[in-house]
């Protein structure tokens, strides 16, 4: 009997740690929303396929947490599921602009009437016209403000690798922009 009653209290915190640690997702999900909205924003064209992604993101990211450790770098995991699902939907729906970086979406909010002013397009083209591994290291860090650590987990890559990227894409930037001038 003794056995039972001590087996029955680790089954139900058992079931109780599941249950905060599906309230903890949830609620790290929430609070990382719009960042997620961004960076899909960013990367696809149509809305409804940035919220077929997302909705795709949320339920790996619930498939996947029992497997995440807490290491600081919530904001990155969810990212870089986030870039794979975007990656395989860009293949698999459109894979002739799956390696390009597409137009901002077709939503007209206050922030898009803004961005049609002549410099940001300037900035925009030049951006669209970096190389893919540059485009994606410098909009991480410069639009989203992530540190290079969490840029380097999200692309798979080193962090100095991550450092080097974000940096030869500024200067293409500048090199472009200032010819523009």
């Amino acid at each position: 009997m003794n056995a039972t009653m001590v087996k029955l209290p680790a089954q139900l915190q058992g079931l109780l740690n599941e249950r905060l640690s599906e309230e903890e997702l949830l609620s790290r999900l929430q609070e990382t929303r719009g960042l997620l909205w961004s960076f899909l924003n960013q990367r696809l064209s149509r809305q409804a396929d940035v919220e077929d992604v997302m909705q795709e993101t949320w339920i790996r990211a619930q498939r996947a947490w029992p497997r995440y450790r807490e290491q600081g770098y919530f904001r990155a995991w969810l990212l870089r599921i986030a870039y794979r699902e975007c990656c395989r939907y860009q293949r698999k729906h459109h894979p002739e602009t799956a390696d390009r970086l597409p137009e901002a979406a077709d939503v007209e909010t206050p922030a898009r009437k803004l961005q049609r002013q002549e410099r940001v397009e300037q900035v925009h083209a030049a951006i669209q016209e970096l190389p893919v591994q540059f485009r994606e290291a410098v909009w991480l860090r410069i639009v989203e403000e992530l540190p290079f650590k969490e840029i380097a987990y999200i692309l798979r890559c080193p962090e100095n690798t991550a450092v080097t990227r974000t940096r030869r894409g500024l200067q293409h930037l500048r090199t472009r922009l200032q010819e523009e001038m």
